[in-house]
């Protein structure tokens, strides 16, 4: 009996990997979470799993976007239920799947606990994971007219996304550290280009998960339009990213077979103030706020509060340059 973990980051395409293991009939457990607009086929996530790594984060005042203040051991009553789940889908299927990108924080806990198990580790550029992040809960703020405290963090710190990219990266680093026989690792960008996960996973772990039948599951229209460049406020953040990406490509299944690595330097610039990624975030707002009806008063309320904003410094150095926007002030404005 094996069980297989999808390891990866928030937005690094384990979602694309556990829909062709389940394509190929391998369970990803039960009630799975649904598909929306950013995981069109679904997130094929368990939700007693995701409940479970989200009470354990609480109880540390920590959540999925807050990092926690040092490592989580499992109490007595958290390692029982991981052995007991791990023993209920081994009863079930010889070779089951689990993916949630909380469990990042908590993979060598499950392993401590159910030696048995096996990993995949899909990586991703974090220019990408972050805009997809940033561009995410600006959704969010717009959509819940600017009280969805979780997407408001990554508002007030620019840097949030890619501090979580260095924190779940490392723990993946940590994880095959210890446990180099029982992981695999492959970037989202090979998979891009066409390198089947589930044949890595089989030749790299010695699974069979029926790899000869998998068909590609990568969404495009769900891929972020990745801009060039992330601004980074705080440089220090940018030698332990390079330096995590450099360990994750060497470590990949891909590049020992030859394929080109990515670099990811001069994708990493410095901007102390954080304007460009907030304005970035305020212009995707704007353009949710011109989607909603003009006459819905919390969306009028919301609307006020991102005029107020894109036409006060530092902001309006960025904003009232351009007509649409000095336009979308004045209209409000009337309201």
């Amino acid at each position: 009996m094996t069980g297989l973990i999808v390891a990866g980051f928030h937005r690094s395409g384990t979602s694309s990997v556990a829909q062709q293991l389940a394509n190929c009939g391998l369970s990803l457990g039960e009630d799975l979470i649904g598909a929306n607009e950013f995981n069109r086929f679904g997130h094929f996530e368990s939700w007693p799993v995701v409940r479970f790594h989200d009470g354990i984060l609480a109880r540390k005042d920590a959540d999925w976007a807050r990092i926690p203040d040092g490592p989580i051991a499992f109490t007595p009553d958290e390692a029982q239920w991981v052995r007991d789940y791990c023993a209920a889908r081994d009863a079930k299927e010889p070779v089951w799947a689990v993916k949630d990108p909380r469990m990042c924080r908590f993979m060598r806990q499950w392993r401590a606990e159910v030696p048995g198990l096996k990993f995949l580790i899909v990586y991703r550029h974090p220019v990408a994971t972050s805009q997809s992040l940033n561009r995410r809960s600006a959704l969010w703020m717009a959509r819940s007219h600017n009280t969805d405290n979780i997407a408001r963090r990554f508002y007030h710190d620019p840097d949030l996304a890619l501090k979580l990219w260095i924190e779940h990266n490392q723990h993946l680093l940590d994880l095959l550290a210890a446990y180099p026989d029982d992981c695999v690792v492959l970037g989202h960008h090979h998979i891009l280009a066409g390198i089947n996960p589930l044949q890595v996973a089989e030749d790299g772990l010695g699974l069979s998960l029926g790899a000869d039948t998998a068909t590609t599951t990568i969404d495009h229209t769900a891929l972020s339009k990745k801009d060039p460049v992330l601004p980074v406020c705080d440089s220090s953040l940018i030698a332990p990213v390079l330096e995590i990406w450099q360990r994750l490509e060497d470590a990949d299944w891909a590049t020992a077979q030859g394929h080109p690595r990515e670099d990811i330097a001069s994708a990493l610039v410095h901007d102390p103030s954080g304007l460009k990624t907030r304005a970035g975030m305020a212009d995707v707002q704007l353009s949710e706020i011109y989607k909603s009806p003009a006459g819905d008063i919390s969306v009028q309320k919301g609307a006020k509060a991102v005029a107020a904003k894109i036409s006060k410094p530092p902001f309006s150095l960025y904003f009232m340059r351009k007509k649409k926007y000095r336009d979308f002030v004045e209209k409000v404005t009337d309201w």
